[in-house]
């Protein structure tokens, strides 16, 4: 058998340097993607929530929308959300239930304009109403995630192009 033996006598150390600074690199450009991502995905359903809903006529809901972003190299993870005990029910809706007495006149106060008096007489109503068909679905964060996903895909695609770029691009040794 013959055999021939390659060697090869170009410099490869400007390729192991890059190899090895990589997934840092990724890390880094995708974690800056995630926090974009999650800014704009906040700030999106922060405006579709409701103000003026439960007890509060500040928005404490959606004052309450946060976002956070956490990971390892492999996986870079954003959460939008609200600790708040009633943001989830605001977002899927509610299945019936009596909600508690004083919650209902505070809210036709608030969102309905009357009078302390005119909302006490129909607070009954409201919360037999609420009792019998549970309240709608806002799909705050649904339709923010909707209507960004065009936006946070960019900059996923901008992010893995600068990687790219400084990996594989220019100033990367010749074939």
């Amino acid at each position: 058998m013959s055999t021939t033996v390659i060697r090869n006598t170009r410099d490869i150390s400007p390729v192991l340097r890059r190899q090895r600074t990589f997934p840092a690199a990724v890390q880094k450009v995708m974690t800056q993607a995630m926090r974009r991502a999650t800014f704009t995905l906040e700030a999106e359903a922060a405006k579709r929530t409701p103000v003026g809903v439960g007890d509060s006529a500040t928005g404490h809901l959606r004052a309450s929308i946060t976002s956070e972003v956490r990971g390892t190299p492999a996986r870079v993870r954003g959460i939008v959300g609200s600790p708040s005990d009633y943001g989830l029910a605001v977002e899927l809706g509610s299945r019936p239930h009596w909600p508690p007495k004083g919650v209902m006149k505070r809210w036709a106060q608030l969102k309905l304009g009357l009078s302390e008096k005119k909302a006490g007489e129909i607070e009954y109503v409201l919360r037999r109403s609420i009792s019998r068909k549970g309240t709608p679905a806002v799909k705050m964060f649904t339709t923010a995630f909707s209507a960004s996903r065009s936006r946070i895909d960019t900059f996923f695609t901008a992010a893995m192009r600068r990687v790219a770029r400084k990996h594989f691009g220019s100033g990367s040794p010749e074939r």
